[in-house]
């Protein structure tokens, strides 16, 4: 999935505001929900040269501070660290773009050496990922989907649209799949 497809499948995914009201949200509560979901246009494009042509276009051209995807928070501007580029915080723990690897990955904050999980075997791969935890989550809130078949097949697209079985671990947490 390329970062405009990502930009376009969030919109879509968001639910609106008067349903989540009729949920039970208040008014700011579910504001908070829906801009969750809001991947804004940069008023002026940064360029980030990451080793990742799918990521280094969604920095370059938007601003994703806002989007939270259950605990997956991504950063304005990707950082340089020693292992590659942090995109975010899953968490508390660092999101990192690993250029050794190419794949995405969560390493634990106390103890950066700890890998806790691989989440996609690239950039496309985890927007893809992501984008259908977003629905997921989206529809989980008006339809109460929480421990049901759609649940379980929610995490098998996440992983598959990952890369497959390597990475099935994290949506498994990020989907609360016991």
């Amino acid at each position: 999935m390329d970062s405009e497809s990502f930009k376009k499948t969030l919109e879509v995914a968001k639910p609106s505001i008067d349903s989540l009201r009729n949920k039970g949200l208040s008014h700011k509560a579910a504001s908070n929900f829906v801009s969750a979901y809001e991947v804004r246009d940069r008023d002026r494009p940064e360029y980030f040269l990451l080793p990742d042509e799918t990521l280094s276009s969604l920095f370059s051209r938007y601003d994703v501070s806002k989007i939270e995807v259950g605990m997956v928070d991504f950063f304005k501007d990707p950082q340089p660290v020693p292992r590659g580029w942090q995109l975010g915080k899953v968490e508390v723990d660092d999101l990192i773009l690993d250029i050794r690897s190419g794949e995405i990955i969560v390493l634990d904050m106390g103890a950066v050496d700890h890998l806790m999980w691989k989440c996609a075997r690239d950039g496309s791969a985890f927007l893809a990922a992501l984008a259908l935890a977003a629905q997921y989550f989206g529809k989980c809130v008006i339809d109460d989907l929480h421990g049901t078949e759609a649940q379980m097949h929610a995490l098998e697209a996440c992983t598959e649209a990952a890369g497959g079985r390597t990475y099935a671990n994290f949506y498994r947490m990020l989907l609360a799949v016991e």
